[in-house]
């Protein structure tokens, strides 16, 4: 048997589509971290420079990304 390989580890139990998604947010969560973390903000900074609520940049970095919602 052939081993099959996925593009994202969602893809395993996922349809492409959502997959896909979970993967974007999943990176976004990545890279908002990787930015705070960079400038040295708190979460408190962070939402104020992306116009957001600080618990929205706290799911952000605790990768909760079943919270972010998915725009039509």
């Amino acid at each position: 048997m052939a081993l099959k390989f996925y593009d994202t580890p969602f893809h395993v139990t996922h349809n492409a589509d959502t997959a896909s998604k979970m993967a974007m947010k999943m990176d976004l969560s990545i890279m908002i971290s990787n930015l705070i973390k960079e400038h040295g903000w708190t979460q408190v900074e962070a939402a104020e420079r992306l116009g957001i609520k600080q618990s929205r940049i706290s799911d952000l970095k605790n990768a909760k990304i079943e919270k972010l919602k998915n725009s039509p």
